[in-house]
């Protein structure tokens, strides 16, 4: 904690409050819990107030103003501004990690399989449907004509997918390798590594964002912020004992091997850069959902939306 403090003095810096939005659980969670385990936010000259928020809310408590600091997708800032609401990234956040899993006695082998059965997913306004619904029209595949969609928190989408209510279900980490490792559910299909592989670059899903008159008003806090996330997400990627931590404390799971096995995974969720190459994977992700009729438009200069200090 010491040297956030040294930071501070030696550049002249007070600590300020921000608040940021954060799920506590999956992969958002581990973020958070990395920050508060090292102190990263003291160490770039900031405290960091915490809101709790589900899946989807990041957005909502952003815009309306609850947080200074939340999330959007690339979809979700053009959508923001035709909503004149001017909302900017300006750190790195998450890659998708999605996983189709259905039960290990399931008879569905691939994706086709699943034609006119049920499959749950998130619901329609979060960034997990959104992402998820691009990512299958790369491989020819429209959810809503070939599926038949129950829509679902996380926690309930797991229920129904144990209890057989439905036959196959889109999760994210970690509850994913939860179900794998348990050897009662299989992965057919891995979206972030079907996204690679098509296109040799990762799937940008959500960056960090915030308005844009907030940035300009806390450029120095912004900055930071950004450096602050690189910090925390390097520190996933480079410390596996601190990941193994999480997941045995907070994320519950028990057993040493299942609790690495859950653990070697989850950093794949993370962005370990911010610079004009991350800009370009997200600008791509707004060009293919055009191409597939996914918006209607592209903003004149999509790169507007993006700030790299």
């Amino acid at each position: 904690m010491a040297g956030g403090y040294y930071y501070a003095f030696y550049y002249n810096v007070e600590p300020e409050t921000v608040s940021a939005a954060f799920v506590l659980t999956g992969a958002n969670g581990l973020n958070k819990f990395v920050i508060e385990q090292l102190d990263i936010d003291k160490k770039h000259g900031f405290n960091l107030r915490i809101v709790g928020a589900e899946p989807g809310e990041l957005e909502r408590k952003m815009i309306v103003r609850e947080v200074n600091v939340g999330a959007h997708s690339p979809l979700q800032l053009i959508q923001s501004q035709q909503k004149k609401a001017e909302i900017r990234v300006f750190a790195p956040l998450l890659t998708s990690v999605h996983s189709l899993m259905v039960p290990a006695a399931s008879s569905v082998k691939s994706i086709e399989d699943l034609k006119g059965k049920k499959v749950a997913i998130l619901p329609r306004a979060s960034a997990g449907f959104e992402s998820i619904n691009l990512e299958l029209r790369i491989l020819g595949i429209e959810m809503d004509k070939e599926f038949l969609l129950t829509f679902a928190s996380i926690p309930d989408i797991s229920k129904f997918l144990n209890s057989g209510q439905v036959d196959a279900a889109f999760l994210p980490e970690p509850v994913s390798s939860q179900l794998i490792f348990s050897g009662k559910f299989r992965e057919i299909l891995n979206l972030s590594e079907e996204w690679q592989k098509r296109f040799g670059v990762p799937y940008f899903f959500t960056g960090t964002a915030a308005y844009a008159d907030w940035v300009d008003n806390n450029k120095s806090i912004a900055k930071r912020y950004s450096a602050m996330q690189i910090d925390a997400f390097r520190a996933i990627r480079d410390n596996p004992v601190l990941v193994e931590k999480y997941v045995r404390e907070v994320v519950k799971v028990e057993g040493e091997e299942a609790i690495k096995f859950v653990a070697k995974r989850l950093p794949a969720a993370f962005i370990f850069e911010w610079n004009e190459k991350v800009v370009d994977n997200a600008v791509f992700v707004m060009e293919k959902a055009l191409e597939f009729g996914l918006i209607e438009a592209l903003p004149e200069n999509p790169r507007d939306f993006f700030i790299v200090f």
